[in-house]
């Protein structure tokens, strides 16, 4: 499209690293290379969140926004959301401002608040994306475009109709939609058929994945993954998939663990009861399960648990979205110092403490998917297909 308008990120208080790491890509990299290079373009919206004493919020944007191509990043599952350090008042007005080069909270009367870093519930995450992006359509006008940038879709997993259960997945592209949402940009959803299903026309949804940006971490590294002695198994039948494009890609074997679930509880595992193909064939191999995410770790565990009875060499965890539900690290560092596994790779899809990627660093490894959406961001910016992104490494 000719002329058409900068990027312009607009962070939530969930989205904000990776808000940040996506405009730095950008910056640095992306609009650099364009044919007619962009450099030290204000790509930055921000973005202020007002919160009254009664808990009611509102967001103001600090900046004109009419006809603009809008990026809205949220990370509904973030464990690291920016929110006010109370001490004895929980229920204060205060104001969160997220600057590009840093954030300030204050109080109602202007003073600063020292802050910290926790996890929300996911509904008021969403709920601040959702006021975001209302924010936006207002202030863009009819000639806006709008993309939410959701490297975690919300409620995935919430996806099937049955019984008197709450369809929350398409309860939130109906909200997104309602909201002035035109495209959606999100990563390995857990149920990518349930998810196209979800949008509907004029709202469309691109699903990327973080399977070739794995692929090019696990080649960086042969002296710890040899090819000739990898062998990729899903924790369970539904990530035979995922891991079959591993296997494929590398060359490697792949199967899956059978598991036994309780059908009457939600994600309730019973135990494991075998593997799929022979188990002699694991013996002395690096085993890698690749899966979508890891909630409490549990599943994970006894996969590990039961692979190691097998007698292979070691277990490595390939995980896009750490979600890691209490009591995952706990789970997750003793299966490490007990030999179980070697290694979680994981994407900061999910926005993860800085101090627990520090404590936990010698088994949880980062694996950086910023600079993959700002090439996605850039392309669908000038008006590019991504398709061809989904078998780079970002």
């Amino acid at each position: 499209m000719n002329n058409q308008p900068v990027p312009l990120i607009l962070p939530t208080p969930s989205g904000y690293n990776i808000a940040r790491g996506i405009e730095h890509f950008l910056q640095s990299k992306y609009l650099p290379e364009r044919p007619v290079p962009l450099v030290d373009a204000d790509l930055w919206v921000p973005t202020r969140f007002r919160v009254f004493g009664d808990t009611g919020r509102i967001v103001e944007l600090q900046r004109h926004l009419r006809g603009a191509d809008i990026y809205v990043v949220g990370d509904v599952q973030s464990q690291a959301t920016i929110v006010p350090d109370f001490k004895r008042v929980i229920h204060l007005g205060h104001d969160i401002t997220l600057w590009k080069d840093a954030y300030r909270v204050t109080d109602n009367k202007g003073s600063s608040l020292e802050t910290r870093s926790t996890k929300l519930p996911i509904d008021q995450n969403f709920m601040d994306l959702l006021r975001t992006i209302e924010a936006a359509r207002n202030a863009g006008k009819e000639r806006t475009r709008i993309t939410a940038v959701l490297p975690f879709f919300p409620y995935s997993r919430q996806d099937r109709r049955g019984g008197r259960y709450s369809l929350d997945s398409k309860l939130a592209t109906t909200l997104l939609e309602a909201s002035g949402v035109n495209h959606i940009l999100t990563l390995d959803v857990h149920n990518p058929s349930a998810m196209e299903s979800a949008v509907n026309a004029p709202m469309f949804v691109d699903q990327m994945t973080a399977t070739y940006t794995f692929l090019g971490v696990l080649r960086a590294h042969p002296e710890w993954y040899p090819l000739e002695n990898l062998y990729f198994v899903a924790p369970d039948s539904g990530a035979l998939e995922r891991n079959k494009v591993y296997a494929e890609e590398l060359g490697c074997p792949v199967n899956y663990i059978y598991k036994r679930r309780d059908r009457s509880k939600a994600n309730v595992v019973d135990g494991m009861f075998g593997f799929a193909g022979d188990p002699k064939g694991l013996e002395s191999k690096d085993v890698i399960l690749v899966d979508d995410m890891i909630d409490s770790g549990g599943t994970l565990i006894q996969a590990a648990e039961y692979l190691r009875s097998l007698r292979v060499h070691s277990v490595t965890a390939v995980t896009t979205h750490p979600v890691f539900s209490y009591p995952a690290f706990e789970r997750l560092d003793d299966a490490y110092a007990r030999g179980l596994l070697t290694r979680v790779f994981a994407t900061n899809a999910v926005t993860l403490k800085s101090r627990d990627w520090d404590k936990y660093r010698d088994w949880l490894c980062p694996v950086d998917i910023t600079k993959y959406f700002a090439k996605a961001i850039d392309r669908l910016n000038r008006d590019e297909s991504i398709s061809e992104l989904l078998k780079e490494t970002g």
